[in-house]
């Protein structure tokens, strides 16, 4: 089952936006998707931070929040 799941993610990282400038470029497209890499990784920080942030705000003002569905 785990080489399966390798496979899957190789192709799929093969033929993604990433994967792609990896294979054709070689060290320029790794260098190209690591920074493209690292500002997503940042993107998602900056909104992990907001929603922990909100959520303390709301558990301070104690309103009750609906729950996700």
């Amino acid at each position: 089952m785990l080489k399966e799941a390798a496979g899957a993610v190789g192709t799929a990282l093969v033929f993604s936006p990433i994967g792609m400038p990896i294979v054709v470029h070689g060290f320029a497209g790794l260098l190209v998707g690591a920074a493209g890499l690292h500002v997503v990784n940042l993107f998602l920080n900056d909104i992990k931070t907001a929603v922990e942030d909100r959520d303390q705000d709301i558990r301070r003002s104690g309103i009750e929040q609906e729950p996700n569905r």
